[in-house]
């Protein structure tokens, strides 16, 4: 995570799915001034706001938050599908 002025921080319990909204959001706002824009460019965009290299990055934090918290960070099978894509392999999504 980033200490930056300026730089946006994750609160202590981040959702991911409120992440994932939020990136298609953002989506909307770059395609405006990038029409080829895809959804990876607007998650990078987010991660390197919250003071992280990637999108993977991002969510690996937020996995890790929510198991500090006893709670799990989305539903299981999103969880393994995010720990694999941070490992670098591609799971399907239940």
């Amino acid at each position: 995570m980033n200490t930056e002025p300026g730089k946006r921080t994750l609160p202590l319990s981040p959702h991911p799915d409120h992440l994932r909204k939020e990136a298609k959001a953002r989506l909307g706002e770059i395609k405006a001034r990038s029409p080829s824009a895809r959804l990876a460019d607007a998650q990078h965009a987010l991660a390197r706001d919250c003071g992280f290299v990637s999108w993977g990055h991002l969510r690996a934090e937020v996995i890790k938050r929510g198991q500090r918290r006893g709670t799990p960070a989305g539903s299981l099978a999103n969880a393994r599908a995010d720990a694999q894509l941070v490992a670098g392999r591609r799971a399907p999504r239940f």
